[in-house]
């Protein structure tokens, strides 16, 4: 919604579209005042969101006036001069020709004006000559020439949206049946006949008798069939009655629109209809006189005088049609003005666009740029036309566009054609045709004629009115180019006021300024879950941040908390990791930190289980209830881009259907936002989603799989953030959600006429979240522990010289758990391990720490040196430390017996061996025999001498596939500089990210694919050359 400022009485034109007024009206007047730099503006009037100010030293500052209109007027009802409004002052009203106050275009009205005062008890008419005046009341109409007059008083009630015409149609029903004349004369002269041949030659009048009981008995069969046809001829009657007041329910003529103006609706004109599909145009011209069709073929015709009743008439317009009104040049410009106006206010409310065409030339009036279906209107030479056509365009702010060549090449989906000629056309019989000279309307389309139609019109004043009043409509509800103002949201001065117990409630537009609600969804009521779809750039991820935003700024995190799964790489929920309800915001960088955020949420729905269980109590409401003072927030899952989920992981489709199935009850909220749900979105989930919100789709099919109906398709793409709200059970609602701006930001003026910014370009999400985080820094608020762990640091480095840390050799993520336990190394042979790194994946500062933790434990420490990577590191140990190290360079006799004794001996001592380089150790031989190093080791380790010998192998890609790993539980598999190649004897793991020291734990009681660790470092240097930090104990 934009506010519009109208400023009379300056110099020049004052029309301007503010975006970010204050909401108090002595705020709005002081910005407004020192905008234009006059102190002495004075608010007039104020409708909706338009304002309206006069520039008039000494004028009192009243209060705004709330219906658009005189609170006592004459309307003129209709007539050529139809929707007319004239006020009704003390001092009376004159209507008529020339001099009078309220002139008529209308050559019936008399040459002597007609005088309305209002007095104390009722109005008073004095009419010309007629010597006494009378009383009007506003239940009657007041004749004047050809125009009826009504009287209108206070507001009154909106135009309803665009409807489908109800079909001009009386039910026959069971007709009795046509008899023939020829029958009752036999019954009743035969019997009559032979009495009297009976009595003249039986010689007694007794025979007459029977003659004239036969005629009796006739007569009374006759008038029980009279009975029969005048009772069905009533419920005809009625039937009639009933469909002629129904079309009168839907009939819009000018005096309904002129009422409607005055209405304190926001939507006077009805532009926003709850509907499924756009109905097709539908004119009305005026009231007449026809025989109404049955719904089944009655060819006699001898009913026609029980449906034949006034009705109004109307001539649908659907795709394909032509319609042709004829008459004389007055009379077609009066209705052309009205047809005009009907035509419009349908394009606007149903999305379609509308064209007139005058002379050669074609003017577009309302043209969305994908629109359903088009409508031509086409004029004879208007003079209004221009005037017209300006007026619009400067009061809606749609751009002056030139007008386009009348080619014969043009088509439209419906053709309204006026002008004086002949009523239709060569080959046009089934038509519909309107004679305005005749009186008569033939519309085929419903089997409809009638005759003594008195058409309805209007005058350029009246056309000008309306204009100005549909375009503040347009304006205010953001279905023109001034829907890019709409009024923004904004962070509250007082955050996370609001509790989640029972509601959770998220804006989608604010509330007006005058105090109506705005569009709210509430994840409990309107949920559990939530389904955003849409083509890329309908707004998509927008609007799931608006709505995630709108949440935060309204709940605590104590109260509702965030797990986000980005599939965009980060920039979509990229701005919401500083958020405090953020527990966990993982991307598809590595694709396992999505399936391990889904872990810790399955753990977190079995841990909630056994707590409900536990406290007994069926939901998260009745559990908070139950224990007010303990914290358990709401957790609201939201996935960007789910079909690249489903696809890179399968198996988070399970997880999905149980978060899907449960979450109501356990206080889980899924927000699932994807381009197409076909394929993504599995019929599991879907039974359970609450609300469905479809920006702008890609073709009609989507958006019937999504809403079940096509109107997303028809979404404006230059209207990003336009979104049909489907909510069970209730009506589906259009609107474009609200963009949200810093507190700070000041109003922002432009021209009416000029164009409005750019609806995407609306919010700088870094500083509106920035804003809510300094909000929320004031009052301190309590953050719960998360239920997904934080990533894995880059940096592991535990300090050595404190115990707890002495023999702790990497840091595990235990998702499930929502923690990092800090892996200690084992002694014996269950702390075997391997260490497959590459050294850009960080193997020299492991080694180090290895040895450093292996000589701080219990035995002597063995090193087999084969890759001579472990020199530095040693020359690093304690010299007093039990250490030997043997190469495989060595000018050593027998070094492979020398190798396998030194390895019994750690064992029997419950020592440590460190290998590196093992495949230069496989091929040295033992003694004299054939056996290699390889095989005696795996003779080794393979017996029960070795229980107490602690093994450490760090290696690359040879080490990955070597005997020796039969005999490592522990396996550390570094992804950091490998190649796919170097992978393919690794086992099937989890991914992790491939930074140095990040590495995949497998071992024999854990999962078979791992789970992600960082591999602890040495210590910083004192000059700071590397990072770490103290290890959590995970316990």
């Amino acid at each position: 919604m934009s506010w519009r400022i109208r400023v009379f009485g300056l110099a020049g034109p004052h029309d301007w579209a503010v975006r970010g007024l204050p909401e108090s009206v002595s705020a709005q007047d002081a910005e407004v005042r020192r905008r234009l730099g006059c102190d002495a503006l004075t608010r007039v009037a104020t409708h909706g969101s338009c304002v309206t100010y006069v520039a008039r030293p000494g004028t009192r500052r009243g209060a705004a006036v709330e219906a658009a209109g005189p609170e006592v007027g004459v309307l003129t009802s209709d007539g050529p001069d139809a929707g007319r409004l004239a006020p009704l002052a003390g001092g009376g009203l004159t209507v008529g020709r020339g001099g009078s106050r309220l002139v008529l275009d209308d050559p019936l009205v008399p040459s002597e004006p007609t005088r309305i005062l209002l007095e104390a008890d009722g109005v008073r008419v004095d009419r010309p000559g007629v010597g006494h005046p009378t009383r009007w009341t506003a239940e009657e109409g007041l004749r004047v020439g050809g125009t009826t007059l009504s009287l209108v008083r206070g507001s009154s009630a909106p135009l309803r949206p665009p409807e489908v015409l109800i079909p001009a149609e009386v039910e026959l029903g069971h007709a009795p049946a046509e008899h023939s004349a020829v029958l009752p004369v036999v019954m009743a002269v035969g019997p009559l006949a032979i009495g009297a041949v009976l009595a003249v030659t039986m010689r007694t009048w007794l025979f007459l008798l029977f003659g004239l009981v036969s005629v009796l008995g006739v007569g009374v069969m006759l008038g029980l069939q009279r009975a029969a046809r005048r009772r069905h001829s009533a419920l005809l009657a009625a039937r009639a009655a009933e469909v002629v007041t129904r079309r009168r329910d839907q009939e819009l003529t000018p005096a309904t629109v002129s009422r409607a103006v005055r209405s304190r609706a926001a939507d006077r004109f009805g532009l926003l209809p709850a509907r499924t599909d756009a109905p097709p145009p539908l004119l009305w011209w005026g009231e007449g006189t026809g025989v109404l069709p049955f719904t089944r073929n009655e060819e006699t015709g001898r009913w026609d005088a029980s449906v034949d009743v006034a009705q109004p008439g109307a001539t649908p317009c659907p795709g394909g049609s032509v319609v042709t009104v004829t008459g004389g040049s007055r009379l077609i410009q009066a209705a052309g003005r009205w047809a005009l106006f009907q035509l419009l206010r349908h394009a606007v409310a149903t999305g379609t666009s509308l064209r007139v065409a005058s002379g050669d030339r074609v003017q577009t009036w309302w043209g969305p740029s994908a629109p359903e279906a088009k409508t031509l209107l086409e004029l004879p030479d208007a003079p209004w036309l221009p005037a017209a056509l300006r007026v619009w365009r400067s009061a809606a702010g749609l751009p002056d566009l030139p007008p386009t060549a009348d080619t014969p090449g043009r088509t439209s989906s419906a053709v309204v054609r006026l002008g004086t000629g002949a009523p239709g056309a060569p080959g046009a019989r089934d038509a519909d045709a309107l004679d305005l000279d005749a009186r008569v309307l033939h519309s085929p389309s419903q089997r409809l004629d009638l005759r003594d139609l008195h058409a309805t019109g209007i005058s350029p004043s009246t056309l000008h009115w309306w204009l100005q009043e549909l375009a503040d409509d347009v304006a205010r509800l953001g279905l023109g180019p001034g829907g890019a103002d709409a009024l923004p949201l904004r962070v509250p001065d007082a955050v996370g006021r609001a509790s989640a117990a029972r509601h959770v409630r998220a804006h989608m537009t604010p509330d007006s300024p005058g105090g109506g609600p705005g569009v709210v969804l509430d994840l409990a009521d309107d949920g559990p879950h939530v389904l955003i779809a849409g083509t890329t750039g309908s707004g998509k991820s927008d609007l799931l941040l608006s709505l995630l935003v709108g949440l935060a700024a309204h709940h605590a995190p104590a109260e509702l908390s965030f797990v986000l799964l980005d599939f965009k790489g980060g920039a979509s929920f990229g701005p919401l990791a500083g958020l405090p309800h953020t527990m966990s915001l993982e991307t598809n960088h590595v694709g396992a930190a999505s399936l391990r955020a889904l872990d810790a949420i399955s753990a977190e729905l079995r841990r909630r289980e056994a707590l409900f269980a536990h406290a007994g109590v069926p939901d998260y409401p009745a559990f908070r209830a139950a224990r007010p003072d303990e914290t358990l927030p709401r957790l609201v899952v939201a996935v960007d881009e789910l079909r690249m989920l489903v696809d890179d992981h399968p198996a988070a489709n399970a997880v999905l259907q149980r978060l899907a199935a449960t979450g109501r009850s356990l206080g889980f909220h899924l927000v699932l936002a994807t381009q197409r749900a076909t394929g993504a979105v599995s019929s599991d989930v879907r039974s359970n989603l609450g609300s469905t919100l479809a920006l702008r789709t890609a073709s009609e099919q989507e958006s019937w799989d999504l809403i079940g109906v096509g109107d997303a398709a028809r979404i404006d793409p230059a209207a990003p953030g336009t979104v049909c709200l489907a909510r069970g059970g209730r009506p589906l609602l259009t609107v474009r959600a609200a963009p949200w701006v810093c507190s700070e930001a000041g109003p922002v003026w432009r021209r009416w006429t000029d164009p409005a910014p750019a609806h995407a370009t609306g919010t700088d999400w870094a500083r509106v979240v920035g804003e809510l985080v300094a909000a929320y820094r004031t009052v301190d608020p309590m953050v719960p522990a998360p239920v997904v762990s934080p990533s894995l640091p880059a940096v592991f480095a535990p300090d050595r010289s404190r115990r707890r840390d002495a023999d702790v050799l990497a840091l595990v993520d235990d998702a499930a758990r929502a923690r990092h336990v800090p892996w200690r190394w084992p002694a014996g042979s269950e702390g075997s391990g391997a260490w497959i790194i590459e050294p850009a994946g960080g193997r020299g500062p492991v080694l180090s720490v290895v040895l450093e933790t292996a000589v701080r434990g219990p035995g002597p420490v063995l090193v087999l040196d084969g890759s001579g990577e472990a020199a530095p590191a040693v020359a690093g140990l304690d010299p007093e430390a039990e250490l030997r190290v043997l190469r495989p360079d060595a000018d050593e006799d027998d070094l492979g017996t020398r190798v396998v004794s030194a390895l019994e001996e750690t064992a029997r001592a419950g020592g440590t061996a460190v290998i590196t380089g093992w495949s230069t150790w496989t091929g040295v031989r033992v003694g004299d025999t054939y056996r290699s190093l390889d095989e005696e080791v795996h003779r080794l380790l393979g017996g029960a001498e070795a229980r107490s010998l602690r093994v450490a192998a760090v290696g690359g890609r040879d080490l990955a596939s070597a005997r020796l790993l039969l005999h490592l539980p522990h396996r550390f598999f570094v992804p950091a500089g490998t190649s796919p190649e170097h992978r393919l004897v690794w086992p099937r793991l989890t991914e992790v990210e491939p930074v140095p020291g990040r590495a995949v734990h497998v071992h024999p009681d854990g999962p078979e694919q791992g789970v992600p660790a960082q591999l602890a470092v040495p210590l910083p240097n004192p000059d700071g050359r590397s990072g770490g930090g103290p290890c959590p104990t995970g316990e």
